[in-house]
């Protein structure tokens, strides 16, 4: 049986490539692998974790877990690119020039998982990138020993703006455990989950600005949430910065019957 790195392990390209190119003989889609690769280390070079550490290494793991589960190389790269387009300001016309509609396609996925146009298991994979979805219409679709990966923010993700315009708090939260159970109620087994919370620090308005232009247009409006910009204006002068915190995890589960 193969031996795969552990949750603590660091993970690189090579071990990405090593365990592609036990099933992956075509020497086109490991340069493909490759190539996105070195497109993401480029696009997120100034993007760190709140522990310091690069955010690549995120991507880097995403793409990992899929090859161990023996995807596809258009999947492996879209695992690494999956937020290229949305957090690095990349258009949909570069991403189809540099690596063709189908991995395009993939990346920017779908807005919400309801009724999936699908037979009864048919499908080996089923990626869920920062959506809703219908887990009993998950695993309708889902082949036998298929898998479901769900790759999404948590309820603490932006809660310094999210907060400030709920009229009620959120009851329970939203995170890899709370993901995994939901999951292990339909009998799906867990293979691997990971979290991962961070801060994005900000020194002006226009910063704030910009970042919720590329991420989510609707918060960019300043006269609509003129409170929320007001009292990160405040922060600012106060302490020359305004935080905000990031929330985001990965749960891989297997269908098993």
């Amino acid at each position: 049986m193969a031996e795969y790195k552990g949750a603590n392990d660091v993970v690189s390209i090579d071990d990405i490539l090593d365990v592609c190119g036990k099933y992956i003989t075509n020497k086109d889609s490991l340069t493909l692998i490759k190539q996105a690769y070195d497109f993401i280390m480029d696009k997120h070079k100034d993007q760190k974790r709140k522990s310091g550490e690069p955010y690549t290494n995120h991507l880097i793991w995403v793409a990992y877990i899929l090859a161990t589960l023996q995807t596809g190389p258009a999947t492996i790269a879209a695992g690494l690119l999956h937020d290229v387009m949305e957090d690095c300001n990349v258009s949909h016309d570069e991403m189809v020039e540099r690596f063709g509609l189908e991995i395009t396609t993939l990346v920017e996925g779908v807005t919400k998982i309801g009724k999936m146009p699908f037979k009864d298991e048919k499908i080996d994979i089923v990626m869920c990138q920062k959506c809703n979805y219908d887990k009993s219409e998950i695993f309708r679709v889902l082949k036998k020993g298929g898998y479901f990966i769900v790759n999404q923010h948590g309820t603490e993700n932006l809660k310094e703006f999210v907060r400030l315009y709920m009229p009620f708090q959120m009851k329970g939260s939203w995170d890899a455990q709370n993901c995994a159970q939901t999951l292990e109620s339909i009998g799906m087994r867990i293979v691997d989950k990971f979290e991962d919370y961070g801060t994005i620090r900000f020194h002006s308005i226009q910063a704030i600005y910009q970042y919720f232009t590329k991420v989510s247009p609707d918060f960019a409006n300043v006269n609509r949430y003129q409170v929320f910009y007001l009292q990160a204006l405040k922060e600012i002068k106060e302490h020359s910065y305004f935080e905000m915190t990031t929330h985001q995890f990965l749960v891989v589960a297997q269908k098993m019957y």
